[in-house]
């Protein structure tokens, strides 16, 4: 008996001592009600911007295969017929029939809210079999495809692209900056806290979460400015030869910084938020631990963020499964109430699949049903999905800060809140005395 308990208690270190596996606390952390209910305030946000904004841009043209084999063969082989095409996957498959395709006349269109929408969410669905299958190329190969998408909007549709994207680095600092205080709290104190105190915290430190991601992308563009302009110098008479001549080595060193500066971004902006919302810091000390941590320690912070991503993707097919079998089960139920009645089902809502709960209509155009309440429940379906994803990765993010500050300072992940709260507490007395001495 003493043996066995001897055994367990061995086994219980050996995992406590593995904190990688603090990563896996990351769903019941960010399934938590408050989390979720402020990760579902900034989607809908999102959304309704999303469908206000769009009407500000003509739709986007969308085309099935049949049609598409009347306007080009070659734009006909991009879609295997099970979906409709859009001016999104022309740009991405076949970039030299996108004018043609953009101004021929076509009788459906979408807003491209909807079509950016769709895009993401089939990139997110691809990119989570992909990682379930741990194919790192056909990841950072849909991420470009992002990355295009993101650009073809700005390029084609900046009425709509510009301030939305605005918005949503607004609206995601926030928000993103309550779930991670709200899940720092847990996960370093194990004390829960309903979604007021995320909300609050974000409140006084809105400005430095949006600036702390902001500020590595305004100093990139800087200093690409700086390029810009000797490229310009370069072109002036006489002595244009020789000033490219001396800029282009210049530029060359500016172009080492800038690519310094957006590696050290993509590996650490995740830890900015977490790095205010546990540290009660400002957006410099945000951007020094980020990419501190990037550069010091980026075989962990790499290990850590691949095997969250792996994780992640396993979280998000569980909770899309429930959804879709919540779905599934209540039209299998009306599908037998259907055959003893002659309405067609089919007709007034479409049959939701795996990965595509909506289960869009014959003509891409619609939504999942003809019916107004119908649509808006399957959307805030779809909303607390993402809402899901939204509270995860901050959740995420918050541990894997706390496993890093754990390992570069050696601070033990229970005491790094209790660190920060003493340091905010000892600087606030000092404010105090310091106006009184003034006084």
């Amino acid at each position: 008996m003493n043996s066995e308990s001897g055994t367990n208690r061995c086994l219980s270190e050996f995992f406590k001592n593995l904190y990688f596996t603090q990563i896996f606390k990351a769903f019941r952390i960010a399934i938590n009600p408050s989390r979720l209910f402020i990760a579902f305030l900034g989607v809908i946000l999102l959304i309704a911007s999303g469908y206000l904004l769009q009407h500000l841009e003509k739709g986007v043209n969308i085309i099935n295969k049949s049609e598409a084999e009347k306007f080009h063969p070659e734009v006909a082989e991009i879609t295997e017929g099970k979906s409709p095409i859009t001016e999104i996957d022309v740009y991405l498959n076949k970039p030299h029939e996108l004018h043609k395709f953009r101004n021929a006349e076509f009788s459906r269109q979408i807003g491209v809210f909807r079509a950016l929408g769709w895009k993401i969410s089939g990139s997110i669905n691809y990119i989570t079999l992909e990682s379930v299958k741990l194919n790192a190329l056909g990841i950072f190969t849909e991420l470009g495809n992002l990355a295009k998408t993101i650009f073809w909007s700005i390029k084609f549709y900046p009425l709509f692209a510009i301030p939305y994207y605005l918005i949503s680095v607004c609206v995601l600092a926030f928000f993103g900056g309550a779930v991670c205080r709200s899940a720092a709290i847990e996960h370093c104190s194990g004390t829960k806290t309903g979604p007021g105190a995320g909300l609050r915290f974000a409140s006084e430190k809105v400005w430095d979460l949006l600036c702390a991601p902001l500020a590595p992308i305004v100093l990139m563009i800087f200093l690409g400015f700086i390029i810009f302009i000797a490229g310009a110098a370069g072109r002036l008479p006489a002595v244009g030869d020789f000033i490219f001549g001396f800029c282009a080595v210049f530029g060359l060193i500016i172009g080492f910084v800038i690519t310094l500066i957006l590696i050290g971004f993509l590996a650490g902006v995740h830890m900015m938020a977490p790095t205010i919302t546990i540290e009660n810091s400002d957006f410099n000390e945000a951007v020094n631990r980020s990419y501190g941590y990037a550069y010091t320690k980026p075989w962990y912070l790499l290990f850590y963020s691949l095997i969250s991503v792996f994780y992640g993707a396993v979280c998000y097919m569980f909770v899309r499964l429930c959804a879709y079998l919540m779905l599934r089960i209540t039209y299998a139920f009306f599908e037998v109430s259907a055959i003893s009645g002659d309405w067609g089902l089919r007709e007034h809502w479409a049959r939701p699949v795996f990965f595509n709960l909506s289960g869009t209509m014959g003509n891409g155009t619609n939504f999942g049903s003809e019916h107004l309440l119908l649509n808006i429940a399957i959307l805030l379906i779809i909303s607390v999905i993402a809402s899901f994803m939204v509270s995860f990765y901050y959740c995420c993010s918050t541990i894997i800060y706390t496993l890093l500050r754990k390992k570069a300072d050696g601070v033990p992940i229970e005491k790094i809140f209790l660190f920060s709260e003493s340091r905010k507490h000892t600087l606030a007395k000092e404010n105090n005395q310091s106006g009184q001495e003034e006084s």
